[in-house]
Parts: C-alpha cells; sequence; structure tokens
C-alpha cells in the first residue's frame, strides 16, 4: 500500500450506520417509494422494485434518501449478504427496513466506497463473517464497523473511481456482446428444431401422422422408497434429470421385487416424462444400459413400431410445436399436469427412417456447434467476471495506474 494511503475501518470513516423505517406497505403500490430487499437485488438501484408506504412528514424527514447514500443487504440468503448499490439520482424514495443506510463522512468519496463494498462482496468476504440460519444469514452493524478499508487522499479515491467506471463500462460491452453471442448460441438448435419439425413439411411430403399411442407403449413410474445403500436398481426421478442428461452416479437406489423391476425397468430406447409439477413435460432418451427403474412421477414411454426411431422422436419432444402441445393440455388441467392418456394422444409427424436419420444427424450437427458456442462463451463470461474482481483488487492495494 502506497505512502499517503491510511489503514481504517468502516466505523471511522462512516458518518450513518442505521437500519430503516419498519413499516406496513401496500399492495395496490400507492403512496411513498421505499427501499426493500429486491431494490438492491443486482447491486444497482432498481425504481422497480420499490415499495409504497404511506408515510408521515416526520417519517419522510428521518428516512428519506440522499444522494450517493448506499444501502447495503445484510439480513438475506448467505449469497446475497453484502451486496449494495448507491444512489445516483435524487428522486425521492425512503430507506426501508432490512437494509442498511450507509452514509460516508465527507473524505470518504461514496463511489469509492460503493466500489470497494461491491470488491468485498464478490470475493466472499462474508461468508465467513455473517450469522447463517437454514434460509438466512446476517451480519450485525458492529462487525460491519470494524471492517478494515484501506483509504487513500480524497483526490485519489475520485481517479481510482474515474478510471474503473471507465473499466467497467468496457466489461459491460464485452459481457453485454458474450450474452448475446450465448443467446444466439441457445437458438441455433432452437431454430434447427423448428425447421426439422415445421407441420407444413409433414402436409407437404405427406408423411403419415400418428398418434404415439398407436406406436409405443406408455406406462407410468413406480412407487416406492428411495435409497443412499448400493443395492438394487437405481430409481430414476424426475429431479435426477438436469438439462437433457442424467448423472448415474447421483441417482439413488430402490427395493424392487423382481416382477416389478420387470415392469417397470427403463431399457435404452425408453423415453421418461415428467408428468407433474415445474417440469411437467421434459423428457429423457434412455441411452445406457443401466439398471434402474422410473419413479411415479416419470411416464415410460416404449416404441413398439420399428418405423419411428427414438432417437427421432426424442428430438421431436423437445420442439416448440411439442411443447405447445404440453402447454394447452396443462392449462386444460386442473391437476395441472400431463397424463398418459394426454400423452399418448399426441400426434406426430412420422417420416421414411432415412429422411428420420437425416434429421438426427442434422441436429445432432447443430447441437454439438451450439454446445461449442455456449461452452466458448461461458468461458469469456467468466473471464470477464475474474477480470472485474481483478481491476478491483488492484485498485484496493493502490497498484491501479
Amino acid at each position: 500500500m502506497k505512502s499517503d494511503w491510511k489503514d481504517q475501518t468502516l466505523g471511522e470513516v462512516l458518518e450513518v450506520v442505521r437500519n430503516g423505517l419498519n413499516c406496513k406497505q401496500s399492495r395496490e403500490g400507492d403512496g411513498d417509494s421505499i427501499s426493500r430487499i429486491e431494490t438492491i437485488a443486482s447491486a444497482e438501484f432498481n425504481f422497480e422494485k420499490v415499495g409504497h408506504s404511506l408515510l408521515s412528514a416526520t417519517e419522510k424527514d428521518k428516512y428519506r434518501l440522499q444522494l450517493g447514500d448506499i444501502l447495503f443487504s445484510h439480513i438475506n440468503s448467505p449469497s446475497h449478504i453484502g451486496k449494495s448499490a448507491i444512489l445516483k439520482v435524487s428522486d425521492p424514495i425512503y430507506h426501508g427496513v432490512n437494509l442498511l443506510l450507509i452514509r460516508p463522512k465527507k473524505h470518504l468519496d461514496p463511489n469509492f466506497l460503493q466500489r470497494y463494498l461491491s470488491y468485498l462482496h464478490l470475493n466472499g468476504f462474508w461468508r465467513s463473517r455473517c450469522k447463517q440460519s437454514v434460509n438466512q444469514a446476517s451480519v450485525n452493524q458492529t462487525d460491519i464497523k470494524g471492517v478494515p478499508i484501506p483509504l487513500p487522499p480524497l483526490e485519489e479515491q475520485q481517479r481510482i473511481v474515474a478510471v474503473l467506471d471507465e473499466a467497467f463500462e468496457g466489461l459491460a460491452r464485452a459481457r453485454a456482446h458474450a450474452e448475446a453471442n450465448l443467446q444466439n448460441a441457445r437458438e441455433l438448435f432452437e431454430a434447427g428444431l423448428g425447421t426439422a419439425f415445421n407441420p407444413k413439411w409433414a402436409k407437404q411430403n405427406g408423411w403419415e401422422l400418428s398418434d404415439l399411442s398407436s406406436m409405443a407403449k406408455l406406462s407410468y413410474g413406480y412407487t416406492t422408497k428411495a435409497h443412499s445403500e448400493p443395492t438394487g436398481p437405481k430409481f430414476l426421478r424426475i429431479t435426477d434429470i438436469q438439462d437433457g442428461t442424467v448423472d448415474w452416479n447421483n441417482v439413488p437406489f430402490c427395493s424392487t421385487p423382481p416382477d416389478d423391476y420387470e415392469r417397470y425397468r427403463v431399457k435404452s430406447g425408453d423415453i421418461v416424462f415428467a408428468r407433474t409439477g415445474a417440469t411437467t413435460g421434459k423428457s429423457y432418451l434412455m441411452t445406457d444400459d443401466i439398471e434402474a427403474v422410473a419413479a411415479s412421477y416419470l411416464i415410460r414411454l416404449r416404441l413398439a413400431s420399428l418405423a419411428l426411431k427414438p432417437e427421432y422422436l426424442a428430438l421431436f419432444f423437445q420442439s416448440d410445436v411439442y411443447w405447445e402441445i404440453i402447454r394447452a393440455g396443462i392449462s386444460g388441467s386442473t391437476q395441472g399436469g400431463f397424463n398418459a392418456s394426454k400423452l399418448g394422444e399426441l400426434v406426430v409427424p412420422v417420416p421414411p427412417l432415412a429422411i428420420q436419420d437425416a434429421v438426427i444427424l442434422r441436429l445432432e450437427e447443430i447441437q454439438d456447434q451450439a454446445a461449442h458456442l455456449t461452452s466458448t462463451y461461458f468461458v469469456k463470461l467468466q473471464d470477464l467476471d475474474d477480470l472485474r474482481q481483478s481491476l478491483l483488487q488492484k485498485a484496493f492495494a493502490g497498484e491501479l495506474t
């Protein structure tokens, strides 16, 4: 650290550290704007996420936030403890409960302080310093005031903020570009699905249209308890299917009599579907020969016709054509799910096997390309985050030129 920098604590450089007004908020959205945890969830002031309450003149005078005030998340989920945002506009907003108001003294630039608090949060500073319960964590004002801060002269603080702002603007542009490319990579495969399973192709080419019940056997999964002991077959549940894959090492086991095992087992070529819950319609094509049974909230589909390839059908189940049918079926169900009868009524285009092979090959090529692009842009986004953290670290070590 440079010789003209001082080692101080936040308690020494802050004029105000206090909690906000605990008041009843209006459900109708009328009244005065008052901050709440959601207001700074993105680490920026979000005026669309403020609450509203009818405040008295005395409350307005005491709790109105000033330009440059910082709100600090001190009661939240563990990953959100330490998030902060600085008020950069003079719109009237009042300080609500569960966010600390942090107002620096005159010799500490508010923007410098907010950058430092952001650095601490991104660096995981608060994780080992906050009290945690099952769903919530907190840090008290005494601990916050004891946090050290390296403090250069005010002019140097302002220079550092200017350098960081310029650098972060460039990083924000780079991140927006990477995120746009990441979205394009995701849409690449979806566009391929839309082309392959466009209903007009079936009509124009005279392809057969067949309901699933005439080409496959549909059955519900097995009802039993899962256990961790490595005995019996694997017990495949909805939650084991993540991002189109299954990590079989983390799938539990179940005790299954031989007759039940043969009835409920899943084989390579079977497709299973989530029939209830938030992921209704999600599917997974079995490609592994593994001893496993499907759990009760899954529907197992086993093709009985050689005219339809499971790989082709599995791709169809990722298309917008399929998902529109699923959404319509869910909205018309009192249970909010999609049962085997509805699935059996679903009509699928059945082109010649040679065309199915061509569709499978082309979509797999597009999927591989999209996966490669996705991986590339995830790495770029991580690199941008690392660069941001590196700049902050240099800034508060007095190494930012």
